[in-house]
């Protein structure tokens, strides 16, 4: 049991510094929208806005956390 204390612990920790689904962040190709997340990687995979057309793209970039910086209301970038 002590083992899944511990990593019940981790996670909690690691899940603190990982933005939620749908959250928009700034990405070094640009902002985007969260759609997955990989807690215990530290990844995660948005879709990029266009900036022409401000639509969502329809691929999925994946981005280290400490590569991404989330919005500060977690709505506008």
């Amino acid at each position: 049991m002590c083992c899944i204390n511990y990593e019940h612990k981790t996670y909690k920790k690691l899940l603190k510094t990982i933005p939620e689904y749908n959250m928009k962040v700034k990405t070094p190709d640009g902002k985007g929208i969260i759609k997955k997340t990989n807690i215990l990687k530290q990844e995660v995979k948005v879709r990029l806005i266009d900036k022409e057309t401000n639509k969502l793209s329809d691929d999925l970039f994946k981005y280290s956390v400490d590569n991404i910086q989330k919005a500060k209301d977690g709505k506008n970038c």
